[in-house]
């Protein structure tokens, strides 16, 4: 177990390897606690991980296989995101000029007006500004 190396594969791949070499040793009747079973996991997860090791290491309760799986995938996932870059067409606004109108919108009358009001009559303010 301590010479186990995740390399390339998969945090799954990689734990459930670990998880066998840990089976084993109960068989032989070395037991291996949780906490003995994380750290040996986080030593060889590389830098990558750092961030979510030290959330996991200074959690308040124990964190269990399922859980560090969990966890661990969640991570590795996004470290795939940040490096799989994708390149997105981008929109040019810096030489375009947008035109605002002005003009007033109106509502049509209800049965008691005659008169169409601006739709601005009826809008209360916040004494905040927006941006």
């Amino acid at each position: 177990l301590q010479n186990l190396k995740k390399n390339d594969s998969s945090i799954s791949t990689y734990l459930q390897q670990a998880k066998y070499f840990t089976n084993e040793l109960v068989t032989a009747g070395k037991i291996l606690s949780t906490e003995g079973f994380n750290a040996i996991i986080f030593n060889k997860l590389g830098s990558s991980f750092h961030v979510i090791v030290t959330a996991i290491s200074t959690h308040s309760t124990l964190v269990l296989f399922p859980e560090l799986h969990s966890l661990l995938t969640s991570k590795e996932i996004r470290i795939q995101q940040q490096t799989t870059s994708i390149d997105l067409p981008s929109a040019d606004v810096t030489n375009r000029s947008f035109k605002h109108d002005t003009t007033p919108t109106r509502i049509p009358p209800n049965k008691n007006q005659t008169q169409a009001t601006p739709i601005m009559q009826n809008v209360k303010f916040a004494n905040k500004m927006v941006i």
